[in-house]
């Protein structure tokens, strides 16, 4: 059963990167660090001056923070962001001096030239430093830190793709750079392959746990993916650790208020506010939440205060007048949608709704108006042609009113409503025979809906059946809801999950499951126990292609992970094996049989000082297991 249309004003967030308040083109990852020392495993060693928590790079002194930090707004430009985010892994002339001394000829030659790179970093010229750490590189093919900058660099300079090769070389010769995976995943981040940039932003993690610009980043590439449930752990797990992070608070409260859970995403909005007291588009997803829980009063209150810190933005005008229009404040919503469209008068849903106002008090001729340019806005709107066609109709204007209906019926053809007003319209017409067919049309989707709610009901009783234990009586209700509603994923995914666990004949389960990833082929949790079942039939390649695609679905799943490494395993697919178990290991650091798995692919890929390593960190966690 489609969702209710929501008349306000579509979700805040942006997947592609999150927004900051104050400069929505500021990705993740600019942050302060120390002046730092960058080893030759990656790991960093800090010999800074300290400065006030989250502020700015003083260039001139090279005073910077000791800690890293997510800072809540950012009020720098794009070019100084440049600077700020290549400040995270900088070398600088320190370590360098010492060793030109110490190095003959060549190399000599390269070490000068990745000093000058750095000097121009500083100096904040980017493409002379490009210039000496491409002619260090080139003296020296074997040089990480070079092939770092160079992609570093192109990365930021918005030649993301030229960085790729750069920044995979520099990983080839210094596996444990964390920073090189995280540039890495900024820049097939940028060049839309997303899945890929998951799997950096995972190394990074896995690398250096504590490194939140990495976590934070690879939350809005999860949600990105549709992993909303990733997402939002991370996020959580970032407020944890910096619970003034407004930026993050906000960008959680849009994905609570996504997944349904209105009041804990209120709450979070309200913990925005509380800190950042002027931000327009808090109070404006505080109105939408407060909407949505029918508390009317309160969302006005909530989008009034949205329109007095941004008077001049037509869609916190839009979703005022929405709300007022639900509380049947009738001339104050019409005031806030004229208001709208002299901001933009292109902006077609503050069209529609102030043609829905005029019509609702009566005024057809001007609704007409209204609602005719917001359909030639936008010819596809199935919903603005219904309203259109209904107005029509009391006009009297029978012909006109037909077509903008039947075209609504076409466009949407379980708008209901529109089938029952387009048979009136026919047959007042003189069009019976039309007219029935379109009456018997709408009562068969009427009977729809009300089965997928019968549908609905049934499946919150085999839930609360489940709980009880009574397997039996939840798989009947199941059975039933699924007859009423064959179109519902949820509850064939139900039935399905209740079937495994009353031990049913896995080739049934193996078919409802099928059943529900035919009418959601997204459903990642549908692709893990598709899995779990096709592996209790002995097609374990199979099963490891669904384990496969739960991951990419959701790369927070982490029992999808455990199944297809230890799919891997068993089939000897040692990198298959260890790519899952590091993924395991980013969002689970404490996950002792990750390490454990993960130190036995490693073993047997002939990487044996990593491998010890893992098999220590897995024995600290849980001292009784035993090297493999």
């Amino acid at each position: 059963m489609p969702a209710p249309q929501n008349p306000f004003a579509p979700e805040l967030f942006n997947a592609a990167s999150y927004k900051t308040f104050t400069n929505p083109h500021v990705s993740p990852g600019a942050v302060e660090i120390n002046q730092t020392r960058v080893l030759r495993d990656g790991e960093m060693e800090t010999k800074g001056l300290s400065a006030p928590p989250g502020g700015d790079i003083d260039w001139a002194s090279m005073k910077i923070n000791l800690e890293p930090s997510l800072r809540e707004s950012v009020s720098a430009s794009d070019c100084r962001r440049l600077w700020l985010a290549l400040a995270i892994p900088l070398w600088l002339v320190s370590i360098i001096t010492p060793s030109v001394a110490q190095e003959p000829g060549a190399a000599t030659s390269a070490a000068q030239h990745r000093q000058e790179g750095v000097r121009y970093l500083q100096k904040r010229e980017a493409q002379k430093a490009l210039e000496h750490f491409r002619a260090a590189a080139q003296i020296e093919p074997q040089d990480a830190e070079s092939r770092f900058f160079i992609g570093a660099i192109l990365c930021d300079s918005g030649q993301a793709e030229a960085a790729i090769p750069e920044l995979q070389k520099a990983i080839e010769l210094n596996r444990k750079l964390h920073l090189g995976h995280y540039y890495l995943a900024l820049a097939f981040d940028r060049t839309g392959r997303t899945a890929e940039a998951i799997v950096e932003y995972q190394e990074a993690l896995r690398l250096k746990p504590e490194f939140q610009d990495a976590r934070y980043a690879l939350s809005a590439a999860c949600w990105k993916q549709g992993d909303l449930d990733g997402a939002i752990r991370l996020l959580q797990e970032i407020i944890s650790v910096n619970p003034g992070f407004a930026e993050a608070r906000f960008n959680l409260a849009l994905g609570l208020k996504q997944k349904g859970a209105l009041d804990e995403a209120i709450n979070e909005l309200q913990v925005v506010i509380r800190s950042q007291p002027t931000l327009a588009r808090s109070y404006l997803a505080l109105g939408q939440a407060l909407a949505e829980k029918s508390k009317m009063a309160e969302a006005v209150e909530a989008l009034q205060r949205a329109v007095e810190l941004a008077p001049g933005d037509p869609e916190y005008r839009y979703n005022l007048g929405i709300a007022l229009k639900q509380k049947d404040d009738l001339p104050a919503a019409e005031k806030e949608f004229r208001e709208a469209l002299k901001q933009n008068p292109g902006f077609t849903p503050a069209r529609r709704a102030l043609g829905l106002a005029l019509r609702q008090k009566g005024e057809l001729p001007a609704a007409i108006v209204e609602l005719r340019a917001a359909v030639a806005d936008r010819p596809d709107d199935a919903e603005a042609r219904h309203n259109l066609g209904t107005a029509l109709f009391k006009l009297n204007d029978l012909d006109a009113a037909i077509s903008e209906l039947s075209q609504a019926t076409r466009l949407d053809p379980r708008l209901s409503e529109a089938r029952v007003n387009l048979a009136q319209a026919l047959r007042k017409a003189g069009r019976a025979e039309e007219a029935r067919k379109e009456m018997e049309e709408s009562q068969r989707i009427m009977a729809q809906k009300a089965n997928a709610g019968r549908a609905l009901v049934l499946s919150e009783s085999a839930v609360h059946r489940l709980k009880a234990g009574d397997l039996k009586t939840a798989i009947a209700e199941l059975r039933e809801a699924v007859s009423l509603d064959p179109e519902s994923p949820g509850a064939y995914f139900l039935l399905a999950s209740t079937l495994r666990q009353s031990s049913a004949d896995p080739v049934e389960v193996t078919k409802t499951l099928r059943r529900v990833l035919e009418l959601n082929p997204r459903h990642a949790p549908a692709h893990h126990q598709l899995g779990i079942a096709l592996e209790s039939q002995g097609k374990r390649l199979e099963a490891m292609a669904e384990f496969r695609i739960a991951v990419e679905l959701a790369p927070g799943f982490i029992e999808a992970r455990h199944a297809l490494g230890k799919a891997a395993m068993e089939i000897k697919d040692w990198e298959t094996a260890a790519a899952q178990f590091r993924g395991v290991i980013a969002w689970e650091p404490k996950d002792a049989a990750a390490h454990h798995q993960l130190s036995r692919a490693l073993r047997a890929l002939g990487q044996t000082e990593e491998a010890e390593g893992e098999l220590r960190a897995a024995q600290q966690l849980n001292p009784s297991l035993k090297a493999p």
